[in-house]
């Protein structure tokens, strides 16, 4: 059983919904009245002026006014918002809500997924059982806790976030405040203050002009592209790269080692603390050299670089032109494995390419061979000798092929490798291995100190590859009385004595 009912209403009425069992869908549309398609045998309902109550449904779907507001206590299945631009209040939901186009909105607690998109006022959340999406906001955003992966773009108020147990992403925003993230926070577009008092995993920080906050970071801190200061303490390494000349208030102390990046002409009073040594590249150096510990002012000494790490510390000047072979590393290494990958799919298609011009000259010469009146033995002999010359050919393109797998997996291999050293070396602060003296010779039976490993024995030579005997006179003869009849080209007349061993 269920219900069909309409409800008369102005542009903005009031829908109030006490319990949904099941699953909820409302949308909106310009007319003044509210249509309830439902599920049920105990539901209830009452309307007086504009303001309407209704409870006791299974699954239901309600198209209202656009300009409609909403109060919903509890949905058991999931929810489904479109288009309304009044208030929406939500109690409760246990499974899974989504949002688009909607007016200020606040829930009070969602179950499973919590998306919402174009939000004309404040978003105010209490807790997400899953992960929370909310993006296009003009107004701020509150949420208590996220038990998933917490998600925020395009947010053009405050946003204040309780506990995250996933990653956080945040791009686009204003100010942004967190209590604490288990796993790792980016921060993208930052305009304003961001504020994070503990982040479990890494803190990467790009295309920033706000000044960034952390009190605690578990892992590493990046920043790129930045031009806003930042004040972070994180138990592992900091790849800094700033683009200031004056260089905003940077305070970083890691467990780990820290590689910061700056202008050629940067101005900052610098501050320096390493545990196990001091690197300076590029970069005028002061009068007197402490390994472990500097304080000194570069250009007019507006900005404020304050570095503090547990192992080394690497300052280096570089121009703008110039990459960052840090951040550039895993590019590095995905665009070599595209590479390889799409030059074994262009020697693929070559090879298809080749086969295919084979089996269409192979299809072309056997039309013309059987339509010859005499000769029958020759022209079977001929067919043999081209089959065969075809299949060689194929040979030679899978090994080619398979040769040229190979080469893409080794240089993949040795450019990993190299890779590998360089990043070694450069966090390390060392310079460029030595080459390799020459090897000693080998030992032998007489040779001391030296045990005898007896060289295994050489694999035997490949067989040579059987000659081709060249094509006889009868064979040369019947080719130019085709030619001669035109029933095959020049050309091909010189592909076929080609085939045949000539």
């Amino acid at each position: 059983m269920g219900i069909e009912k309409q409800f008369e209403t102005g542009q903005a009425p009031n829908l109030i919904i006490d319990q949904v069992r099941g699953n909820i869908m409302l949308s909106a549309w310009d007319e003044s009245r509210v249509v309830v398609n439902a599920k049920g045998d105990r539901y209830r309902f009452m309307q007086e002026g504009n303001d309407i109550r209704l409870e006791g449904f299974e699954d239901c779907r309600l198209v209202v006014p656009v300009g409609a507001s909403l109060t919903i206590g509890d949905i058991h299945g999931n929810a489904q918002i479109v288009g309304i631009r009044g208030q929406v209040n939500v109690q409760q939901v246990h499974g899974n809500l989504r949002g688009d186009e909607l007016g200020p909105t606040r829930v009070g607690r969602s179950g499973g997924e919590f998306v919402l998109r174009d939000v004309a006022g404040h978003l105010v959340v209490g807790n997400v059982g899953g992960n929370f999406h909310a993006s296009e906001v003009n107004g701020n955003v509150q949420l208590e806790q996220c038990g998933g992966n917490c998600s925020v773009r395009e947010i053009s108020g405050q946003i204040t976030l309780g506990r995250v147990r996933g990653n956080l992403n945040s791009q686009t925003i204003d100010t942004l405040k967190v209590d604490s993230v288990s796993g790792n926070a980016s921060i993208r577009e930052g305009k304003a203050k961001v504020e994070i008092q503990k982040v479990g995993g890494n803190l990467v920080i790009l295309e920033s002009v706000g000044d960034v906050q952390a009190d605690w970071v578990g892992g590493e801190v990046k920043m790129r592209e930045s031009t806003g200061g930042l004040k972070a303490k994180a138990g592992g390494h900091a790849n800094l790269n700033l683009l200031e000349v004056t260089a905003p208030k940077v305070s970083v102390q890691v467990g780990g080692d820290i590689r910061c990046r700056v202008p050629l002409n940067v101005n900052a009073k610098v501050g320096l603390r390493a545990g196990n040594g001091l690197v300076i590249k590029n970069l005028e150096l002061p009068n007197q050299w402490d390994p472990r510990q500097m304080d000194f002012v570069l250009g007019n000494g507006e900005g404020q670089l304050q570095l503090e790490a547990g192992n080394r510390i690497k300052l280096v000047g570089a121009t703008e032109e110039e990459s960052s072979p840090d951040w550039d590393m895993d590019f590095d290494f995905q665009f070599q494995g595209d590479f390889n990958e799409r030059a074994t799919e262009l020697v693929q298609q070559v090879a298809d390419q080749v086969e295919a011009q084979v089996e269409a000259f192979t299809r072309t010469l056997n039309e013309r061979l059987s339509q010859l009146d005499s000769g029958d033995d020759i022209a079977a002999k001929v067919q043999t000798k081209v089959q065969s010359a075809i299949r060689q050919a194929e040979e030679k393109i899978a090994e080619a092929m398979r040769h040229a797998e190979r080469q893409a997996g080794r240089q993949a291999e040795r450019g990993a490798a190299r890779d590998d050293r360089r990043r070694m070396r450069y966090e390390r602060g060392m310079p460029p291995m030595p080459p390799m003296p020459p090897a000693p010779p080998m030992g032998g039976p007489g040779t001391p100190g030296m045990p005898y490993v007896p060289m295994p024995p050489m694999p035997p030579a490949p067989a040579p590859k059987p000659k081709r005997n060249p094509p006889t006179a009868e064979e040369r003869m019947l080719v130019l009385k085709m030619l001669e009849e035109g029933k095959i080209s020049v050309e091909q007349a010189e592909q076929l004595l080609a085939a045949m061993g000539e």
